[in-house]
């Protein structure tokens, strides 16, 4: 069994995190256990797709939060869009 693997409770915490500070996207799994995904939050049903970059503050503040509240680092995609556990990709090796 992965250890440190993002869970559903985690998800669901960062996204309130997120929803405090008025940020537009929250983050949902894509299908790979454990890998999260940014997506745009639009209750309108207007937007079919959208591209948001964040800055290396908003990067700097996720990664901190996992730290602290989980002991959790993070790797991401090339993009960033995507992240999951360090230690998820330590234990399949």
């Amino acid at each position: 069994m992965t250890k440190n693997i993002i869970t559903e409770e985690m998800v669901a915490n960062l996204n309130k995190a997120l929803m405090e500070r008025g940020c537009g996207f929250e983050y949902t799994f894509n299908g790979i256990p454990g890998c999260i995904q940014r997506n745009v939050i639009d209750k309108s049903g207007f937007v079919h797709s959208a591209i948001v970059n964040c800055t290396k503050t908003f990067y700097e503040w996720l990664e901190n939060w996992f730290k602290e509240k989980y002991n959790i680092e993070l790797i991401y995609n090339n993009t960033g869009e995507i992240c999951w556990a360090k230690e998820r990709v330590d234990n399949e090796n």
